[in-house]
C-alpha cells in the first residue's frame, strides 16, 4: 500500500511540476510586455489561461479527495483524500484572491470534462471504488494530471 501512495504521490509531484511549467511560461510572457503594469493590470491570454485551468484543476482536486472520504474503505486512501482536500482548498482560496487582484473572474464550477469523470466515479464505491482507485490515480480519471 505504501508503494502505491508513493506512486500516487510521485504523480501529483509530476502534475505539479507541470503547472509549475505551465506558470514559469506565463511568467516569461509577463516580462517580455514592454509597458510597466499595475496590479489590475491587463493579462496575458496565458496567464487568464493559467487561472481558469488551475481553478478547474483544484476544485476537481477538491471534489475527488470529499468523494473519496465518502466512497472508500481504505483508510490510508481517506487520509490521503484529507490532505488533499485540505492543501487544495488553501491553494484554491490563494487562486482566487490572486485573481481578483488581478481583475480575474475564475470559474467555479468544474468543467465538463472534470463533471463527467466525476459522474463516472460516483458510480463507484467501497472495495470496487478502493480497487478503481489502486488501478488507475483517480487524478487522471479527472484528468487532472498531464
Amino acid at each position: 500500500m505504501f508503494k502505491r501512495l508513493t506512486v500516487t504521490t510521485a504523480l501529483v509531484a509530476a502534475g505539479l511540476f507541470g503547472t509549475l511549467n505551465y506558470s514559469a511560461i506565463a511568467e516569461t510572457n509577463q516580462t517580455q510586455q514592454s509597458a510597466p503594469s499595475s496590479s489590475r493590470s491587463q493579462m496575458s491570454a496565458l496567464d487568464r489561461q493559467f487561472i481558469t485551468d488551475a481553478a478547474h484543476g483544484g476544485m476537481a482536486e477538491v471534489r475527488l479527495g470529499q468523494l473519496a472520504l465518502q466512497r472508500s474503505n481504505n483508510a490510508q486512501v481517506r487520509q490521503f483524500a484529507q490532505r488533499t482536500i485540505d492543501r487544495h482548498t488553501q491553494a484554491n482560496r490563494e487562486l482566487m484572491a490572486l485573481a481578483q487582484r488581478k481583475g480575474v473572474t475564475p470559474p467555479n464550477s468544474l468543467s465538463p470534462k472534470h463533471e463527467a469523470a466525476m459522474n463516472r466515479l460516483m458510480q463507484l464505491s467501497g472495495d470496487s471504488f478502493d480497487r478503481k482507485a489502486r488501478r488507475k490515480p483517480l487524478a487522471l480519471d479527472m484528468g487532472i494530471s498531464r
